[in-house]
């Protein structure tokens, strides 16, 4: 992980919100979106890559097969590891506690 600045973290009581801990020693843990048109690969791969150099890991779906492999080929190619697959954002499938946040 690209660190890009130095954190000094205060301290802070460790809190759980449901199965995810919040503060104390735990992870800093933040969601992140594109903003582009989702139909431009080129300039969402482009801001998939800097969250990525940043240190995020990236989830991430679409309604269509060739999306994902497109996406994941080009991430690929910058040595980028992705978690893509064909779904539907109005029904997800993934496990519950997966996330910190989803928002949309």
């Amino acid at each position: 992980m690209k660190q890009v600045h130095t954190i000094n973290r205060r301290f802070s009581k460790k809190i759980f919100v449901g199965n995810v801990a919040i503060g104390g020693d735990a992870p800093i843990s933040v969601q992140s979106m594109t903003n582009t048109d989702t139909c431009d690969v080129e300039s969402t791969v482009e801001q998939l890559i800097s969250i990525a150099e940043a240190g995020a890991d990236l989830y991430g779906i679409d309604l269509t097969e060739k999306a994902v492999k497109h996406t994941s080929r080009r991430l690929a190619s910058f040595n980028l590891v992705s978690n893509l697959s064909v779904g539907d954002a109005e029904a997800l499938d993934f496990p519950d506690g997966l996330f910190d946040l989803v928002y949309s």
